[in-house]
């Protein structure tokens, strides 16, 4: 994990190093939503981006992220994006038992957990039609942890009714993935699917195996541009 992780480190590096800021680079502010799929774990399952929980006739929002981004035209059909995003993500955490006061066991239930973390990649984009709408592209990037913490909803703990709420400390701390993504875009917007697949294990307990693929939906808006593509 370390080699890896020094050498996306490296990669990363190179490419922002690359970066002339000249008048064709572009910024772009990105919004997104996410759904996390866990792989490797049969015990933690999806949660939907929007849900209606129709027994507390609750709407449940799951993942959801902003970000900034960088373009540096390289040629004609090709770019580089370096992209930083700070997102919210869900998943179904393990089920566990859960106890009333005297130990007697009142069922099992799937924990909700909540993470948030820094996104910090960078892709080559190929343009593989004329007109620069339509772009495509594969690369690597680091997701830093910044909290995990998983809800097992309410119970009564010393006869107050009490939130059941624990850090996950099992997750690791810095995740390298591999992001691929689709853009089309119409002027100064931009509509992007792809995904986010873990390269490293997202667990530090030994002997487990812990990844996740992550969906990607959003829009994005450049904020600077030649008058050529506003055009």
């Amino acid at each position: 994990m370390s080699n890896l992780f020094h050498a996306v480190c490296v990669f990363i590096f190179l490419s922002l190093s690359t970066v002339s800021f000249t008048q064709t680079s572009s910024w772009a502010l990105h919004l997104n939503v996410n759904e996390v799929y866990p792989t490797k774990n049969s015990d933690l399952t999806f949660y939907p981006v929007l849900w209606h929980d129709a027994g507390n006739s609750n709407i449940l929002v799951g993942g959801f992220g902003a970000g900034v981004s960088l373009e540096q035209p390289l040629s004609e059909k090709f770019s580089l994006i370096t992209q930083l995003n700070l997102q919210r993500s869900r998943f179904r955490d393990n089920p566990t038992i859960l106890t009333d006061e005297n130990g007697s066991r009142l069922g099992a239930i799937s924990g909700i957990n909540t993470s948030y973390s820094a996104n910090l990649f960078t892709l080559p984009y190929l343009n593989p039609l004329d007109g620069d709408k339509l772009s495509l592209g594969i690369g690597v990037g680091l997701r830093a942890l910044l909290s995990s913490i998983t809800s097992y909803g309410e119970s009564f703990v010393n006869g107050n009714l009490t939130e059941l709420k624990f850090n996950r400390r099992a997750a690791a701390p810095v995740i390298v993935y591999l992001p691929l993504r689709v853009s089309y875009k119409l002027n100064r917007l931009q509509f992007i699917v792809g995904f986010d697949y873990d390269i490293s294990n997202a667990s530090r307990l030994p002997g487990v195996k812990e990844k996740y693929l992550t969906l990607q939906s959003g829009i994005s808006y450049t904020l600077n541009q030649s008058k050529e593509e506003d055009d």
